[in-house]
């Protein structure tokens, strides 16, 4: 489904029905929550950020709020890395900017179907740290872990590379997106709000840095 009344709609749904893709739009007279709740299944929502009648972010967050776990495109100016994190930080899945070439569009989409015909991932455990792939949900001993979707995408990542050094280039390029060109900070920050989630109230510590490189999850001090 692609979710928009605009030229960038067409050109999008033209590219995607080009590759075959079954495209249903909608716009100002049929909201996406309409859509949804009309016993339509899709795969998958491209949807802007600039909505006629609301906010992209704000039917987003809608979405989310009523479980529905359907990937999310968001399409941004492209212009503003507030908006795409944001955006993820919401829920959206990936971030493609209205200018983006055919190909890359057809890429991002392509990767999101992908994920949906991956097979169930199995449990991930580090030390007493248990990440279940498929519900999204982090244990540390006995307690859970309330995480973002930006945030267990990157715990999930840090533990399939358990014991591995990973630096910030491959940790944008992996749970941001190849290319992604954010503030110059956001790994830092994420790595910090995952540490104090995971790592405190004096349990061994799990997430390190090591200077000047990059990070390491591993039960091993």
């Amino acid at each position: 489904m692609v979710a928009h009344d605009s030229v960038a709609t067409a050109r999008i749904a033209g590219i995607l029905r080009g590759a075959r893709f079954e495209v249903v739009t909608t716009d100002t007279r049929t909201p996406v929550r309409d859509v949804m709740l009309d016993g339509r299944a899709f795969d998958l929502i491209v949807m802007d950020v600039e909505l006629p009648s609301a906010q992209g972010f704000a039917v987003l967050e809608m979405l989310r709020k009523w479980d529905v776990q359907t990937p999310v495109l968001l399409v941004t100016s492209g212009h503003d890395a507030a908006e795409t994190v944001h955006g993820l930080d919401l829920g959206a899945d990936d971030v493609a900017a209205r200018t983006c070439s055919a190909d890359e569009l057809k890429a991002r989409v392509g990767a999101l179907l992908r994920r949906i015909d991956a097979p169930p991932a199995h449990e991930l455990v580090v030390g007493d740290l248990r990440f279940d792939p498929a519900s999204r949900q982090a244990v540390r001993g006995e307690h859970a872990v309330v995480l973002t979707g930006r945030e267990a995408r990157l715990l999930e990542y840090l533990m399939r590379n358990e014991g591995r050094v990973v630096t910030r280039t491959m940790v944008l390029d992996h749970v941001w997106g190849l290319g992604f060109d954010g503030e110059s900070n956001l790994v830092e920050v994420y790595m910090s709000y995952l540490r104090r989630k995971i790592d405190d109230g004096g349990k061994p510590r799990l997430l390190h840095t090591v200077r000047s490189i990059g990070y390491v999850l591993s039960a091993e001090e």
